[in-house]
């Protein structure tokens, strides 16, 4: 084997050498492959600093020494032929003609040196297919081929210290990036470098040169990248500024807060959650809301639970009696707007016309022309009692507590109590029908067509003055307690002052032409409605005449004062609303949805006006904008004759009079309660709404007083 394979290495190297003559000199003896490669091994590890292998004749203490030195060699050419190169391997140089030796080697040392020994100390073989690996792993890994990165790797792998020999330690390995690797780092590292050239420009600009760095840089972003920017700067300004101002600044900001915005407030943290509550800022809003107090059974729930301070108090609100005031509110008037309410039918007084209403949240009382009185319970619809007495036919009543005050044509006043339905006392002193009244505290005060007033006082049941200066039937009157406004069929308006010694007349005022049908008065106006198609207003005081309002076409039936605005209806179908301050028209209630016949009756409920007609509905508009919102009451009977005559209206119920002249509508009450829940659920899934409702709340069976008196027509 050993002959062939050193015949196949002279064929190759015989091979590469270029044609000669076959012809030697005799004097230089032919040389053997093995000896050839240990000169090139030399020559190669010389070229890397490392020592040469020396040939020659050697004892076995030289064959030790070189076994230790090809050790230490193999040792650094294997690190260096571990290395990873970039460099694609190069052919083995060609073979040197002439050899450094000039002797050969002996048989002996020759034969020592194929014959295999592995060191002990290492095992490294050093047969000539080991030498045969190392001369092409020293080809493929010539430093003149490599990079010059890698040079100085090379020297470091292939020098080896002293102790390092003595010792025979493993050198560690070194793993050199490629060049691709590199080329990668080198282009970051001019990227970065660039980058922060470009913030150290940036950083020196003026502030109005950065605005436009920035916007040139916008403007070359795209869409993503401008998106980014959007996400990376937005969070910034997301500051929770409520919590960290002071409590009292924060509470003023959110008093600028609609109702509506303050229950969203609640449903973002704790903290705003506990700010939002605050029962002051609640109270400010029921105040703007013209809600001067909490009722009765809210507070009591309010002072229950102050008492126990149960935590369970998401959503019930009764630790802020204000807040769940106005919520009710807010959720009343939804249902008012929008809520699907079955009305309830008090069926009564036959086929006669009911021609007198009052309400004051529990009960319910009709006066008619059948001449009796009943008492309804608002709530379930039962009629408590049927007040018998007069014997003609019932023009007019009033209610306080549990006193009932009604006149009729038999020209006496009856005082009934409501609770049991018993005539308390009969007063007699008028000599004509009782048309008119007005109750304030424990008196009242009568009108009749005998043109003359009476002032009762019912707690003696008494008649403490007669009023006269009227030359016709006093149609209708107003009392505050301290002044007395009567107007009369003889086109003048009267005020009187009952507590005043003598003559108690001060003021008759004159400007009407033709009889005066209906009076409002807030102690210091006087608002009058005539026949003429005037409404007039006067100074109550002086007994000036301040303003004319024109614009109805005939008889105003009714009217509502609320501070300085004025609603009047008319029997012209028309409904419009004054400043009784300037005299100028605010605006006529939309006349594309108006009634189609006069309007008998009305109730200005602050947001909404409600208004009755004798074309057999009610309507509903918006005080704020004139506009129509819907139809509250709509007779079957309204084109055959059905009538509504009277309307009564608190904030959660509606009391309507309906019947007909001919017969085609039973005379019956409807009551409208928007203080449904059931209502209010079928309300919430509706889609129109006004600005300020909000979702529904939990109610309690809450009383409310009388929205005013309205004269009858």
């Amino acid at each position: 084997m050993r002959q062939k394979r050193e015949k196949k290495v002279t064929v190759k190297d015989d091979a590469a050498k270029p044609t000669r003559n076959r012809s030697r000199p005799s004097k230089i003896p032919r040389r053997s492959p093995l000896s050839k490669m240990k000169e090139r091994v030399s020559s190669r590890l010389e070229s890397f600093g490392l020592h040469s292998l020396r040939q020659g004749n050697s004892s076995s203490s030289g064959n030790l020494n070189l076994s230790a030195k090809n050790e230490a060699s193999k040792t650094a050419l294997q690190n260096v032929h571990d290395m990873p190169s970039t460099s694609k391997a190069s052919p083995p140089p060609a073979e040197p003609e002439t050899t450094s030796s000039p002797t050969a080697p002996s048989i002996g040392s020759r034969k020592r040196a194929q014959s295999g020994n592995i060191n002990s100390t290492s095992g490294v073989s050093t047969t000539p297919d080991s030498f045969r690996k190392r001369k092409l792993a020293f080809s493929r890994d010539s430093p003149s081929k490599l990079p010059d990165a890698k040079k100085p790797l090379l020297e470091q792998a292939t020098t080896l210290s002293d102790e390092q020999e003595q010792t025979k330690s493993h050198i560690p390995r070194l793993k050199l990036k490629s060049k691709s690797e590199i080329n990668l780092i080198i282009k970051e590292d001019n990227k970065m470098g660039h980058i922060d050239s470009w913030l150290n420009a940036y950083q020196n600009f003026t502030e109005e040169d950065q605005r436009i760095a920035l916007e040139r840089l916008i403007d070359n972003s795209t869409h993503k990248n401008i998106r980014f920017m959007r996400d990376v700067i937005e969070p910034r300004f997301q500051r929770d500024f409520i919590s960290l101002l002071p409590p009292e600044l924060a509470l003023h900001v959110l008093s600028k807060l609609e109702p509506k915005d303050l229950v969203s407030a609640t449903q973002t943290c704790r903290t705003w959650r506990q700010l939002a509550d605050d029962n002051t800022i609640w109270r400010q809003k029921c105040l703007e809301e013209n809600v001067k107090e909490c009722s009765t059974p809210i507070l009591k729930q309010y002072k229950s639970w102050a008492k126990t301070r149960t935590p369970e108090i998401v959503g019930e609100n009764i630790h802020s009696p204000w807040k769940k005031t106005i919520m009710r509110k807010k959720r009343i008037e939804k249902v008012w707007i929008e809520g699907d309410v079955t009305p309830l039918e008090l069926v009564g007084h036959d086929d006669h016309v009911v021609t007198c209403l009052q309400f004051d949240g529990q009960r319910i009382v009709s006066g008619s022309d059948d001449s009796t009185l009943k008492v309804w319970n608002a709530k379930t619809g039962h009629c408590q009692s049927t007040l018998i007495g007069h014997t003609g036919g019932v023009w007019c009543l009033e209610m306080k507590d549990d006193w009932i005050v009604s006149g009729s044509t038999d020209r006496t006043l009856r005082v009934w109590s409501a609770e049991t339905g018993k005539c308390i006392e009969t007063l007699y002193g008028h000599c004509s029908t009782v048309r008119c009244m007005a109750l304030s505290g424990n008196q009242v005060v009568s009108g009749s067509r005998d043109n003359t007033l009476r002032v009762w006082d019912l707690t003696t049941l008494k008649c403490t003055a007669v009023l006269v200066g009227h030359f016709a039937a006093v149609r209708c009157v107003c009392f505050d307690g301290k002044k007395i406004v009567s107007g009369s069929y003889d086109n003048t308006v009267k005020i009187w002052d009952p507590n005043q010694a003598g003559n108690k007349l001060l003021h008759t005022l004159q400007g009407h032409t033709m009889r005066v049908y209906s009076l409002q008065f807030d102690g210091k106006h006087v608002v009058s409605g005539s026949l003429d198609t005037n409404i007039m207003v006067w100074d109550a005081d002086t007994g000036t005449l301040l303003h004319t309002l024109v614009g109805h076409q005939s008889l105003t039936s009714g009217m509502e004062l609320r501070g300085k605005t004025l609603v009047s209806g008319n029997a012209d179908s028309f409904v419009k609303i004054w400043d009784i301050e300037t005299g100028l028209l605010v605006r006529t209630l939309d006349d594309k949805n108006k009634h189609s016949s006069a309007v008998t009756s009305l109730q200005y409920c602050g947001k909404f006006i409600v208004t009755s007609s004798d074309d057999g509905t009610v309507k509903l508009w918006n005080a704020e904008t004139g506009e129509w919102i819907r139809d509250l009451v709509s007779l079957d009977t309204r084109q055959t004759g059905g009538v509504v005559w009277r309307i009564k209206a608190s904030e959660t119920k509606l009391v309507c009079a309906v019947g007909s002249r001919n017969g085609t509508e039973l005379t019956k009450l409807l009551v409208l309660n928007f203080d449904d829940l059931a209502a209010a659920k079928r309300a919430s899934h509706s889609q129109s709404a006004l600005p300020g409702t909000s979702a529904s709340f939990d109610a309690a069976a809450i009383n409310f007083n009388s929205l005013g008196h309205v004269n009858p027509t």
